[in-house]
């Protein structure tokens, strides 16, 4: 992603229980790469750093929250099957 201009987030919606969010960024790649490539890193990106920062993201159809974060540590991030 590029720092200039900066990333954004813009609220687009209030849905029934929740507001919508969009990413709005430029992004230059190094080699010529499908959309959906660049959009499923960009997505786990965000997942792993919510995860990071031990914010739960979660459906908007939940009924409570969990009494403990379902959050993943990093040591566990690639446990088999995964692949890095």
């Amino acid at each position: 992603m590029l720092a200039d201009p900066a990333p954004q987030v813009f609220q687009t919606a209030l849905s029934d229980w929740y507001p919508e969010y969009r990413l709005v960024c430029q992004a230059v790649p190094s080699q010529p790469r499908p959309r959906a490539q660049i959009l499923s890193a960009l997505h786990a990106n965000i997942q792993d750093v919510f995860n990071h920062y031990g914010v739960q993201i979660m459906s908007p159809q939940y009924f409570e929250d969990p009494t403990e974060p379902k959050l993943v540590p990093r040591s566990k991030w690639f446990t088999p099957p995964a692949r890095e």
